[in-house]
């Protein structure tokens, strides 16, 4: 496909490269809805592409707690890709799944925060500021629910995969897991010992002779001259 082939441009964050392929120009069909201002149409869609770019952000943040290596990020139309190396669990799989989740309501957190702090006569008569916070956190968090959806292709398939693993097993499997914990052998424990206490034979002698001489002396001189 010569739309996701061919890059335009490249940049870095963090070290890392973002590519944003040619097929990246048709979020401009997100942006329909202000079609009938250019400025705010290209607002809307830059805004869409911070989204992209903090979601992918949050799968390589996962990357990087996970210990996994991130290659690229690429943006591409209505979404993008984050290219690492193999995880090396399926916690790991899982984790970085909802690492892209992560990023799109971190954002949308720190828009809130930003509105709050603002003040509020300041977005009606702003419209600007309302497209971009309309996208970023509105359409942000849909988006973040779409991606959630266990479905091929999505991060929600491998995001509830231990959810969905789990309503897969049938009744005799749960059964089978059952019985092999209940017949799981105990644990080796350590052997007990016995440890010996008290003295050793030859010092008891000796302290026996001690002690008879004491009283053999103190019968010989009662009065301690």
């Amino acid at each position: 496909m010569i739309f996701e082939n061919r890059p335009l441009f490249q940049f870095r964050i963090f070290r890392v490269p973002v590519r944003f392929y040619a097929s990246a120009a048709l979020n401009l069909a997100f942006a329909i809805f202000y079609l009938s201002s250019p400025p705010l149409m290209l607002l809307a869609v830059v805004s869409i592409f911070v989204v992209i770019i903090a979601h992918e952000l949050g799968h390589a943040a996962a990357c990087a707690l996970r210990r996994c290596r991130v290659l690229s990020i690429d943006v591409m139309f209505a979404g993008g890709t984050c290219s690492h190396d193999a995880a090396g669990s399926e916690r790991d799989e899982i984790i970085i799944a909802w690492g892209g989740v992560a990023g799109q309501l971190v954002l949308a957190i720190a828009a809130t925060s930003f509105y709050l702090l603002l003040d509020a006569t300041v977005f009606p008569g702003n419209e600007s500021a309302r497209v971009v916070f309309t996208v970023i956190t509105y359409q942000n968090v849909l988006a973040a629910v779409y991606n959630l959806i266990p479905l091929p292709g999505l991060d929600g398939a491998r995001a509830w995969s231990f959810v969905t693993r789990r309503l897969r097993r049938s009744p005799e499997e749960d059964f089978n897991s059952s019985l092999r914990r209940v017949n799981r052998p105990p644990s080796p424990t350590r052997p007990f010992r016995k440890r010996e206490s008290g003295v050793s034979a030859e010092a008891k002698e000796f302290a026996d002779r001690m002690f008879e001489d004491l009283k053999q002396k103190q019968r010989e001189n009662p009065d301690g001259n």
